[in-house]
This record gives C-alpha cells, structure tokens and sequence, in this order.
C-alpha cells in the first residue's frame, strides 16, 4: 500500500493510533513529590483542609458557646444589681428626704416614709449580693456595698433615728447637720 507524501516535510503522514510507549526501562524514575501520584496529592491535601474546616468550627462553637455564658451573666445577674443599685440609691435618699421632711413639719407619715425607705434598702442590698454572688470579680462590689450600707447603718444610728425617735416639727441643729453632711461626703465617695 503506498501512500502519499506530505507536500511540506516529504514525509509519510502517520497512521491514527496510540502512541509510542517506551520500553519500562527508558522511563526517568522520579524524584522528590514527582513519586507523588496526582490522586495522592489531592487526598492529602482534601485531608488536611478537612482538619482545619474541622478545628474552625469548634473553635466557632466553642466562641457562641462562651458568648451565651457571657450573655446570661450579663442579663440575668449584672442587669438586674444594676437595677437594684438605682434603688439602693434611691431608698438612701429617700431615708435622707422623709427624715430631714419629718424635723422640719412632723408628721409620722414621713416616718413611716423612712422606715419604708429602710426596709427598701435592706432588700436593695441582699438582692444585689445574690445576683452577683455567681459573677467572676464580684467581690470589689461587694466591698463597696458593704460599705455604703455600713455608712447608711451609723448615718441612722448617730442621727436619723434619734430624728425619728423625737418629736418632729422641732428643725434641725447644727450639729445633726454637720453629722448629716458628714455621711453624706462619705455616700459620695463611694
């Protein structure tokens, strides 16, 4: 069978087929990554993003996880002491407003003002050493509570109660005044 030359080359067009193989001996032994077959690269390295996909969502988990324990401290124990620290605040002053109001006109309905005033801070305070009793660092106000109630307690003994104790109507002297201000620089303080 004779067949035609290529015009360009002078050569005899090949047959369509495979092509050569060479013998098992001529071919180049590789080296390095080039023993790696394809396959085996692409596992290794599907293996190893599946690690890190797997270490970047527990990571995430464990960061929501923090966050809700965050979360609840923060709603269920910091927000209400914060509330209960305005009525702390307020009972205080309020024992302040109905006792100077009961030695300036009388009248025991401003002590009865009082006393309401500290019964509300008794609850004030214990309601807030409850809630935050579970929180981390809770105990720098616990120091401060303890002292403002402890100032709030000798502010009514060496002078709202014996106001209370006597006849209202009468004003204030100057030396419950001075105690007053007194207890009142210290309530500032803190």
């Amino acid at each position: 069978m004779t067949t035609a030359r290529s015009a360009e080359t002078g050569q005899e067009p090949r047959a369509a087929g495979p092509g050569a193989v060479l013998p098992g001996a001529q071919i180049p032994e590789g080296q390095g990554m080039g023993r790696v077959r394809l396959v085996q690269i692409y596992r290794v390295g599907s293996a190893v993003l599946g690690a890190l996909l797997l270490a970047a969502f527990v990571q995430a988990g464990t960061a929501l996880y923090g966050n809700e324990q965050a979360r609840d401290v923060l709603i269920e124990r910091v927000d209400p002491a914060t509330l209960e620290q305005f009525r702390l605040s307020t009972a205080i002053t309020g024992q302040d407003t109905a006792i100077r109001a009961y030695a300036e006109e009388g009248g025991r309905e401003h002590v009865e003002q009082y006393r309401s005033a500290v019964r509300q801070e008794a609850a004030s305070a214990a309601r807030m050493r409850r809630l935050l009793a579970e929180v981390p660092g809770h105990e720098e106000v616990d120091r401060l509570l303890a002292k403002a109630t402890a100032d709030s307690r000798a502010w009514r003994t060496g002078f709202a109660d014996r106001v209370a104790a006597g006849p209202g109507g009468q004003g204030i002297d100057r030396g419950e005044s001075r105690w007053r201000a007194t207890c009142s620089s210290r309530r500032a303080a803190t």
